[in-house]
């Protein structure tokens, strides 16, 4: 047998790996504002850096996705639907960059429940209608995107405007 694989409670053999990965998959698919890595170790008991290998592997696999500045994993919009029950009051989209693979998801949460039939397809096609919108924003070459502006001309630009800022002499005076 590999080191990964161990005989479970049924005689059955098992991989520890897969096991880990859905009980990631599970406290994720329960948090819709995500969970940090600090989290996912503690609720699982997992080593951290076991933790972070599968969840670079499902991140790799685009299951799940990291937001950047928040630092929470989240599952992505085609896994959410896939995982979580539909409730109706969220719908989800995937947002798709250049190659055509998610980069974003885009839900709206209703603070009430919306009846089945027409309303809840209106607002599923609606949502699917914006993602699209905005996947063919990122892909359009012609949209010109804001450069960041420069850390040196915005610290002399606030430097200017502010009066208490102390401004150096030239030499010799």
């Amino acid at each position: 047998m590999t080191s990964g694989t161990f005989i479970g409670q049924d005689g059955q053999a098992s991989c520890r790996s897969v096991r880990h990965a859905f009980r990631l998959l599970e406290l994720l698919a329960g948090s819709p504002d995500g969970l940090r890595l600090a989290r996912l170790v503690d609720a699982t008991g997992l080593p951290k850096s076991s933790v972070h290998r599968i969840l670079g592997t499902l991140e790799e696999l685009d299951v799940i996705c990291r937001d950047d500045t928040s630092a929470a994993y989240h599952l992505t919009a085609a896994w959410r639907r896939i995982v979580v029950p539909p409730r109706l009051t969220e719908f989800s989209a995937p947002v798709r960059g250049n190659d055509g693979r998610p980069v974003a998801g885009l839900t709206l949460r209703l603070r009430g429940q919306v009846s089945p039939g027409a309303p809840s397809e209106r607002l599923t096609r609606l949502v699917a209608d914006l993602a699209h919108a905005v996947s063919s924003r990122l892909r359009d070459p012609r949209v010109q995107r804001p450069e960041p502006a420069s850390p040196t001309l915005a610290t002399r630009e606030s430097n200017l405007q502010n009066p208490r800022v102390r401004r150096s002499r030239p030499a010799g005076r």
